[in-house]
């Protein structure tokens, strides 16, 4: 029995990673759950287990839960089903960017992405975490681990060695890991244990949705490939280096995922 499964009141809980496809996942619940499925937000505060568990207790139809800010564990009482995406941090900076160029900048880091082109989004990024470029440093480490929770404001937090290991010990517990550069085939492998938990044949044709326009969709390589030549080799040095958990933590999903 894993950390999900702890009996009592079957949920799926989408752990939507800000740019990491988690818009289509979203698409995709709401299509098989229809009114039985929950958006839980509330602003940029990171949620804790105990917040799903009220918000549940006061909707008891609700069957799938989606959240930006929600983070790990399950909550308490709860069979739950997780769903998360992972993706390479290159291609998802670059994603990042490009929707903060596409909507109204509401905070500082979107006003840069509005001003700027691609390198020096980044670099501002890489020199101002705490003010709102954490987004692109190390995040889906300080998502899948308790880095959010040790600081007083989400954007002063750092990830450490031991919050890869959490992380990492997170995703293998996954009932289906998956990558966004796989999205399609992600989404045929949730099928089968998806309709088992929930108890139902379910079918659902993948949607893509929320995805940038300002970028052919590539290969992943030669998106990478391009996105490289873009930063050039010391300031894609720098990304790599400021985001090495990352880097690590994709390449370890991406591995399983494709055994």
């Amino acid at each position: 029995m894993t950390e999900w499964n702890r009996g009592g009141r079957k949920v799926v809980i989408h752990y939507h990673v800000f740019k990491n496809a988690g818009t289509s996942i979203d698409h995709l619940l709401q299509g098989i759950f229809g009114a039985s499925w929950l958006q839980l937000d509330e602003g940029i505060r990171p949620l804790r287990p105990g917040v799903a568990a009220e918000a549940l207790e006061r909707r008891p139809d609700v069957r799938a839960l989606s959240s930006h800010m929600l983070r790990p564990p399950a909550p308490d009482g709860l069979h739950v089903f997780p769903i998360a995406l992972l993706r390479h941090p290159l291609d998802r900076a670059y994603s990042c960017y490009s929707y903060c160029r596409r909507v109204e900048p509401i905070y500082e880091s979107m006003v840069v992405a509005h001003r700027c082109a691609f390198p020096e989004y980044v670099t501002w990024c890489l020199d101002n975490p705490a003010r709102g470029g954490m987004v692109i440093v190390n995040y889906q480490t300080i998502h899948f681990s308790s880095a959010s929770f040790r600081v007083d404001d989400v954007l002063q937090a750092v990830a450490t060695e031991s919050d890869l290991e959490e992380a990492w010990a997170l995703v293998r517990s996954l009932p289906v890991p998956g990558i966004v550069d796989e999205y399609q085939s992600y989404v045929e492998r949730l099928r089968s244990p998806l309709s088992e938990f929930a108890g139902t044949s379910i079918e659902f044709a993948p949607v893509r949705a929320n995805v940038s326009a300002e970028r052919r969709p590539l290969p992943l390589e030669q998106a990478l490939s391009e996105l490289g030549g873009l930063l050039g080799p010391l300031l894609l040095n720098r990304f790599q280096q400021m985001n090495q958990f990352d880097y690590r933590l994709y390449d370890r999903t991406a591995k399983a995922v494709r055994r």
